[in-house]
């Protein structure tokens, strides 16, 4: 669910406070030629997360929540509504600061689901997203994930067992991650994200579950099971000339009427004549997992109600 993120406190004192922690020792920089010590910034880092103080009165905490909870070393397996709240709980217990006073300016959101098709051929069989081609397409079974940029996010794509044996050594089986990463804070207003006390909201990580839902639409897949012999004339000439994502990019900023019913045809054409009905099957394993991470008791309600009234006081 909730991943990467990016916090800042602008309070001096609290800026202070995690300077003593004794747990962190933070570094200072200095010229290799002078010698001379440069104050700010200052770096630490603890378990999985990055503290930069850049001036007195701002600091910047840089961490994967999943992965703390997972004691910092993966995030291949899933991460509910709760396990966030431990998580939150023990990272400001650990700080000795509130949740309001950590503010969101970067924030990974996502969900990670088990197709019955092998993760990284999804992978290849994506064309393209809104138009734009992946900054690092696969190459047939090289790298694990794929990404596209857009003015106010990165919409990723892993194969999230393939990188839990290469990088973590742990056979996790197969697993497709699907994942927004907003890259500033203006992008989370719709779902009143401002501080990690925000993150505990159910309300506001249904709305992001709305949002991943809604990006995910935009990818447009191909279908490896299709057989161009078995098309009409008119669907295999639209059909081989949008399989180059290089032909969709060209209309990233501009599209005619023409052009934006040529590729509503392609989408057509690949659920027509394709087996695997990639955008169905996984917009429905999306949506219904990120259902099932927020699914929490009452009690859980009340500790998290709890916890942030005492963090207000």
């Amino acid at each position: 669910m909730i991943d990467w993120g990016k916090y800042w406190t602008r309070d001096a004192a609290l800026v202070n406070r995690i300077l003593a922690n004794k747990a962190l020792d933070f570094k200072e920089s200095h010229s290799t030629k002078t010698g001379e010590i440069t104050e700010y910034p200052k770096f630490a880092t603890w378990k999985c997360w990055e503290f930069e103080i850049k001036s007195p009165t701002w600091l910047e905490v840089r961490g994967s929540l999943h992965k703390y909870w997972n004691g910092g070393a993966s995030n291949e397996n899933d991460f509910k509504l709760h396990d966030l709240y431990v998580a939150v709980a023990n990272f400001c217990k650990f700080l000795q600061v509130s949740p309001y006073d950590l503010t969101v300016h970067n924030l990974e959101f996502g969900v990670n689901i088990r197709p019955a098709v092998d993760a990284s051929a999804i992978m290849r069989d994506v064309v393209c997203f809104k138009n734009r081609m992946s900054k690092n397409p696969i190459d047939n079974d090289k790298g694990y994930f794929i990404e596209f940029e857009t003015d106010e996010y990165y919409f990723k794509i892993y194969d999230k067992g393939l990188q839990a044996q290469e990088v973590w050594k742990k056979k996790a089986g197969n697993i497709l991650r699907v994942e927004v990463k907003a890259t500033n804070s203006g992008f989370l207003q719709f779902a009143h994200i401002h501080t990690m006390a925000d993150l505990l909201n159910p309300g506001n990580l249904q709305l992001l579950g709305r949002k991943l839902d809604s990006v995910f639409k935009h990818i447009v897949f191909d279908d490896d099971t299709i057989d161009t012999t078995t098309m009409s004339a008119p669907d295999k000439k639209v059909y081989l000339a949008l399989i180059n994502p290089r032909i969709w990019a060209k209309y990233w900023k501009k599209k005619t009427t023409t052009i934006r019913a040529r590729e509503h045809r392609f989408r057509a054409i690949v659920a027509k004549y394709g087996a695997k009905k990639h955008n169905l099957t996984l917009s429905k394993l999306v949506h219904s997992k990120w259902q099932e991470l927020l699914i929490h008791t009452a009690h859980t309600k009340q500790e998290i109600k709890k916890f942030l009234k005492s963090c207000k006081l």
